[in-house]
């Protein structure tokens, strides 16, 4: 008995060095990591910074950061943010937002107000912290500017490396109920031909990139993507139906080259918004019926048209008729 009595505390006590331990480094890594950021001239901030969670836990708290990069001009700032974790997986965490967070960016600051925000971030074991999968859920997310706020019921993303893959992620994007500024809505849609919310906006796609995620990408620069298998990327706002799918290549500045497959359904009701909200010339607008009423009976359906568009280091085309001109597709 004495024995088993005897074992048990030094299990016991073995166990409570090894979480001291843990939560001191992970204590000493955040303060590192703010360390560094702030010594290559970012803002990183944070006024208080615990670890708790004795004896099966790391939470770590952060109380107020502020990080803001002087080389892109992006930052963020919170009232507190969380990292959740067993401390026997410390490498599976959950990530918990406040509800309410700020975005700055060089064109101006944004609120994002949430009912719930919560990522999880599965990672190697390595001081590089290679990203394996992860997947972010936002409630009730409204984006507010000083003049204009836009919001939705939904947004989740999720990322997964892709097996067998170099540096390659299956990627997948949905919004549901977005709801636009008033101002872009009557900008959009002066007419209210469409409902006063997208139904969803959705993407499925498998990306490779010309490095691995991992802190780098927080630390120095996003990696880059180099090909796009675009699975589906689907839009649906009331009665309109937009669907792509397709694969494009971006060489060294970003620029793409190949070929996406677009799908049209009830293609006349974007002609007249297009064409109400100014966005075509009433001559351009019935120069592009005429065309567009040809191509649909191509597909068998006149509400529907199937596009190919061809892309070529940047320049964009349906068949030999030149659309204009793509910018690089680049990270920030």
């Amino acid at each position: 008995m004495r024995f088993i009595i005897g074992f048990a505390l030094v299990a016991a006590l073995a166990w409570a060095g090894y979480w001291w331990i843990g939560a001191r480094g992970m204590e000493a890594a955040f303060t590192g990591w703010f360390d560094a950021r702030e010594a290559e001239g970012w803002q990183a901030e944070v006024s208080a910074l615990e670890v708790n969670g004795f004896p099966n836990r790391f939470d770590t708290v952060l109380t107020e950061p502020r990080l803001a990069d002087p080389g892109t001009g992006l930052g963020w700032q919170a009232p507190f943010l969380q990292f959740l974790s067993l401390s026997y997986r410390p490498t599976q965490v959950i990530a918990a937002f406040p509800q309410t967070q700020t975005v700055l960016t060089p064109v101006g600051d944004y609120t994002l107000e949430t009912t719930e925000m919560q990522a999880s971030l599965f990672l190697g074991a390595s001081t590089r912290l290679p990203l394996h999968r992860t997947t972010l859920v936002a409630q009730a997310p409204v984006l507010r500017a000083d003049d204009w706020q836009a919001q939705a019921d939904t947004y989740r993303m999720a990322m997964y490396e892709t097996e067998g893959g170099v540096n390659t992620y299956d990627l997948g994007l949905e919004m549901t109920a977005l709801v636009l500024p008033e101002a872009l809505q009557a900008r959009v849609d002066p007419a209210d031909l469409l409902p006063a919310a997208l139904d969803v906006l959705r993407l499925d796609a498998q990306v490779a990139f010309d490095a691995q995620w991992d802190i780098g990408a927080l630390e120095t620069a996003r990696p880059q993507p180099t090909r796009i298998a675009l699975r589906e990327a689907r839009g649906q706002w009331g009665d309109v139906m937009l669907r792509a799918t397709g694969t494009l290549e971006m060489d060294a500045r970003g620029m793409p080259t190949g070929k996406i497959d677009v799908k049209a359904a009830n293609w006349r009701t974007m002609l007249a918004v297009a064409r109400r909200s100014g966005a075509l010339p009433e001559s351009v607008a019935d120069l592009m019926e005429r065309g567009l009423e040809g191509l649909s009976r191509l597909s068998g359906r006149s509400d529907t048209l199937d596009v190919p568009l061809t892309f070529d280091r940047g320049s964009v085309r349906i068949g030999f008729i030149p659309l204009g001109q793509t910018g690089p597709i680049r990270l920030r």
